[in-house]
Order: C-alpha cells, then structure tokens, then sequence
C-alpha cells in the first residue's frame, strides 16, 4: 500500500501544476518523515549513505544524497558505460504512437510519457 502511495505521489506527474507543487512539498521540513519509510519501501541501500536518515532535512536532499568515499565501484574500462544514477537501460529498436514503456514498474504510451500527443508524433 505505501508503494502504491509513492507511485501516485511521486511518479511520472506530467502535469507541470502538480510537479511544481510536489517539488516544494519534497523539500519541505514536513516530507523528511517520509524518508525511513520512502527508503525502506524503495529498498534503498541507506548505509551507503553519507549521513543518517535523520540528518536529511527533506525528501528532496535525501534523494539527492551524496554517498560514502567508494559506496559503488565505477568501472573505468573504455568499454563501459557508466551512469550516474541508478536505473535501467533499455533498447527499442522502433518507436511507434502504439510502443508501450515500463518505468519503475508501471506501462506508459508514448503520449504519456511526453504528456503530448503531438509530441509522441514527432517521436514515432
């Protein structure tokens, strides 16, 4: 149930009036009571962390946390392709209005994802 709640409040709001508002709700005092639950249900390795939980003083700067000296390894090989964040990486081949994409677990079309339809159709 609390993921579901930190899905509807935090993922993928398109809508720039609800993004704004989030936005000063995440770094306002109120939301740091959100972060031992916001951790635990998103499974966050907080003991990379360089502070505790409670030294954050919103959801916002913990979200935007720095880690410990060599928390993660960074693959230096000319090979790689390192990222500076957590997250998957996916391949589509072709884009199309009907192409559906999977973001942290929930399916978006095009439009959804762009919040425009006549975006989606520059893109497809």
């Amino acid at each position: 149930m609390k993921r579901r709640f930190y899905q509807t409040l935090f993922e993928l709001n398109a809508s720039p009036w609800i993004a704004t508002r989030l936005k000063r709700f995440a770094e306002s005092d109120v939301s740091r009571h959100l972060i031992p639950s916001f951790a635990k249900v998103y499974d966050i390795a907080v003991e990379e962390a360089e502070q505790p939980l409670a030294a954050y003083p919103s959801l916002h700067a913990f979200f935007t946390r720095r880690l410990k000296p060599r928390a993660r390894t960074i693959d230096e090989s000319s090979d790689t392709l390192v990222s500076p964040c957590d997250g998957k990486l996916s391949v589509i081949e072709s884009i199309s209005e009907d192409s559906r994409f999977e973001v942290k677990g929930q399916s978006y079309t095009l439009a959804e994802l762009l919040g425009s339809q006549q975006e989606a159709r520059r893109y497809a």
